[in-house]
């Protein structure tokens, strides 16, 4: 699929890295696929901008002066937000893929960035984020109770009958 098919009309996007090069480029990626976007310089401003408006997904640097991509997305979390949050880093290690997924980013993307994987990777995660959003609210919506005769825990458990060595159903 070229990158001209891939479309995110009508997404939102806040692109969050210290370097205007990066922040240019993104964005034209981004514009020419469809989407808004709107930009900040470092953690502080990046997270302002965050909690202030209502974005499809985020791209966030990790390595900016001051607060980096880490610390800006704890702070982001721990004020409970749930958007997608994408980390961009030079850095293509394993480890620093799964430090940036265990500190509370949705996914990761490596630098130079490649246009098709940026649209496919926000795509993803904002598709996915609003079918989680979807089907919390189906729930709510629903109120649905808990069947009675379902066990809720390990004092509830169902226990099946002890089988004898010796019997046919032992043996299957």
């Amino acid at each position: 699929m070229s990158s001209h098919e891939l479309r995110i009309d009508g997404f939102k996007i806040l692109v969050v890295d210290d370097a205007p090069d990066n922040r240019l480029l993104v964005s034209r990626f981004l514009n020419l696929a469809g989407a808004t976007v709107e930009t900040a310089t470092d953690g502080p401003e990046g997270i302002g901008a965050a909690l202030a408006a209502n974005y499809d997904a985020i791209l966030m640097d990790i390595q900016m002066p001051g607060m980096d991509g880490y610390e800006a997305v704890e702070r982001l979390r721990a004020h409970r937000y749930v958007g997608p949050i994408v980390a961009l880093t030079a850095h293509a290690m394993k480890s620093e893929k799964s430090r940036c997924l265990a500190s509370g980013f949705d996914d990761y993307l490596t630098k130079p960035i490649s246009r098709i994987h940026l649209l496919q990777t926000l795509i993803r995660v904002v598709h996915a984020k609003r079918a989680e959003s979807q089907a919390l609210s189906a729930i709510q919506r629903a109120d649905i109770q808990p069947d009675p005769e379902m066990p809720r825990g390990p004092q509830e458990e169902r226990q099946i009958p002890d089988r004898k060595p010796d019997s046919p159903e032992a043996r299957h």
